[in-house]
């Protein structure tokens, strides 16, 4: 007996691409909620210093990479 499994391989194919579809949504909600929640940390943080009696809260500055050594071959 010889059975047909084209069907089936279709809906193998069919629930593989949703599913990849699917986590990479979630994987870019996942990103902009991270990044998100880095800037209200941020802010809370400020909020909290400015309540607590501090009077002036300065701007952190973006802490600056070392710069790679350019090296000549």
């Amino acid at each position: 007996m010889v059975h047909n499994t084209q069907p089936q391989m279709n809906l193998i194919n069919f629930v593989s691409v949703v599913s990849g579809i699917v986590l990479l949504i979630m994987y870019i909600v996942l990103c902009v909620n991270v990044g998100n929640t880095r800037k209200d940390a941020k802010e809370q943080i400020r909020l909290l210093k400015k309540i607590a009696g501090e009077k002036e809260v300065e701007e952190e500055t973006p802490i600056q990479e070392p710069k790679p050594e350019k090296t000549h071959w």
